[in-house]
């Protein structure tokens, strides 16, 4: 009897190593959706760095957050001269869609106006926002928006800033995933991971 509990208590410690990332959005109630929200100029302008938190942000999109992740080691991100530690990242999405168009073969669906708000958080408040905004031209090409406040090349990994390497962080250190490109995670990504907090 004793080896069959200690096979069941085996399996199970298995299965809960298995699934620490369930376990993590579970407990942290982090998601990866599709949840949509408006995003104007107006609720951006309310969100104040060092003030503004979780809560509020959450009353201000009513809840329809995108993607929410909690960061189970803080790291590092520069942003405009100025390190930060990290350790939540919140995503608001809006798509403005272009009525769907009758062509030969179907229906041909396209978007119009893309907003995404990411709030980089530390201890639930707001570090800094990220604006990504998308728009379409008169002949249809994708274009930077007005409200964007950042240039693409900033997710560049190399240049170890961090934001090259949230996603990966926190696949590898929250979710417990091994590294798509385990040398360039080890390079670029891990000297950016706080070990010991203050």
């Amino acid at each position: 009897m004793r080896t069959i509990m200690r096979g069941i208590m085996i399996m199970g410690l298995l299965s809960l190593f298995n699934c620490r990332a369930l376990f993590h959005r579970i407990v942290t109630g982090d998601h990866d959706g599709s949840r949509y929200t408006i995003i104007t100029e107006e609720t951006i302008a309310k969100i104040k760095a060092g003030f503004t938190t979780t809560q509020d942000l959450d009353r201000m999109f009513d809840h329809n957050d995108t993607q929410r992740w909690t960061f189970r080691q803080p790291f590092k991100v520069l942003w405009e001269d100025r390190e930060y530690r990290i350790d939540g990242r919140i995503t608001y999405r809006q798509i403005e869609y272009l009525p769907p168009q009758m062509v030969e073969n179907g229906t041909v669906y396209g978007w119009k106006e893309q907003r995404y708000l990411t709030a980089y958080m530390y201890r639930n408040v707001v570090q800094f926002i990220l604006i990504g905004h998308h728009m379409k031209d008169s002949m249809g090409r994708a274009i930077k928006g007005p409200l964007q406040n950042y240039d693409r090349s900033l997710f560049e990994v190399e240049k170890m800033n961090g934001f090259g390497c949230d996603r990966r962080i926190y696949e590898v250190v929250s979710l417990g995933m091994k590294p798509i490109y385990p040398e360039e995670f080890e390079k670029y990504c891990r000297p950016l991971i706080i070990e010991d907090e203050e």
